[in-house]
């Protein structure tokens, strides 16, 4: 067995494709949407024992600004890995991920997609700290007649407006409805107090996935102003929840309903069978998304996260620096 940080992408790609928690995180494609994007650093690893790929695990550095800010945003984010044939290499990839980003990140934070008790204590065993962390699954199996009649009522009643005064929805293919796509994330992020990817993220996610049909990204409009958006990655079976955002002075014609709602009817046309509302943060603490994705009626799962910390003094401080900024905000 050996560990490598480059792979042929075909090869790749069939891994991924061919494991049982195979995701859009973990492709080839990611890493390079990861490439292009200013502020992010793919970080490739790959178990490989006799020629032949064993496991792999796809995380991106991610930090803002240039030092001395770097040296107090960088951090490590590994979503939906590490994807292994045995546990032996998902330990085995842990370990050289923490080899490879220690002296540059502050911690490293695992995002898992699904409810996997076989990996906790893999990832317990290499030093990673678990954290309660919740999400919606809706099986897009049921179809379009359970599904409504499994969301609330108020959730039914706001999509039922949107239709009656005319929301349009218009799926993205143009710079300048990219450009329409990224002002309201920008704004939205704004209002929250919340710092947003760089604009690059979103325009090689567009370049490269979309022609492969792994992403696709729909604004709404009322009287042709564009008032919401909401970002899709895709994956075999399934579709991400990935960004959303709406303009605070149009929220009250539930453009956020109605996006997913019309995403929820193109996926289960398409032969999608879940829909990963992309978390819906910690049980113990308050958090308004939760209540927003509660109400369609989808299946509340608890995957949690792993953590561990690299540099506890600069990660205090980068805390408390993050508490004035979204005070100032």
């Amino acid at each position: 067995m050996k560990l490598i940080h480059d792979a042929d992408e075909e090869e790749w790609l069939e891994f991924v494709s061919g494991n049982p928690e195979g995701n859009i995180f973990q492709t080839p494609e990611m890493a390079r949407v990861y490439e292009k994007t200013q502020g992010y650093e793919p970080i490739r690893i790959f178990a490989v024992q006799n020629g032949e790929i064993q496991g792999v695990l796809l995380a991106s550095l991610v930090w803002t600004g240039r030092q001395p800010l770097k040296s107090f945003s960088s951090r490590c984010i590994l979503q939906g890995g590490p994807l292994s044939s045995e546990h032996k290499w998902a330990s085995k990839l842990l370990q050289e991920l923490d080899r490879s980003v220690s002296r540059r990140a502050l911690y490293t934070e695992i995002r898992n997609l699904w409810e996997l008790k076989s990996q906790i204590p893999v990832c317990e065993s290499s030093g990673y700290t678990f954290a309660p962390h919740l999400n919606y699954h809706i099986d897009l199996r049921l179809g379009q007649d359970k599904i409504w009649s499994g969301m609330s009522k108020g959730r039914r009643k706001g999509i039922s407006k949107a239709e009656r005064i005319g929301l349009e929805i218009v799926e993205v293919r143009s710079d300048s409805q990219l450009n329409d796509f990224f002002k309201i994330l920008r704004k939205t992020y704004s209002g929250l107090g919340m710092p947003l990817a760089d604009e690059s993220l979103f325009a090689s996610a567009f370049r490269i996935l979309t022609p492969l049909k792994r992403a696709r990204f729909l604004l709404c409009k009322h009287g042709g102003k564009s008032i919401a958006c909401r970002g899709f990655l895709l994956f075999k079976k399934t579709i991400y929840d990935w960004y959303a955002g709406s303009l605070a002075e149009d929220r009250a014609k539930k453009a956020d309903e109605y996006l997913v709602w019309d995403t929820l009817q193109w996926g289960i046309s398409q032969g999608y069978e879940v829909f990963d509302f992309g978390g819906a943060g910690s049980p113990e603490e308050e958090y308004g998304p939760r209540e927003f994705k509660r109400r369609f009626g989808g299946r509340l799962i608890e995957p949690g996260r792993f953590k561990k910390v690299y540099k506890p003094t600069r990660l205090w401080i980068s805390g408390k620096a993050f508490q004035v900024f979204r005070r100032l905000k």
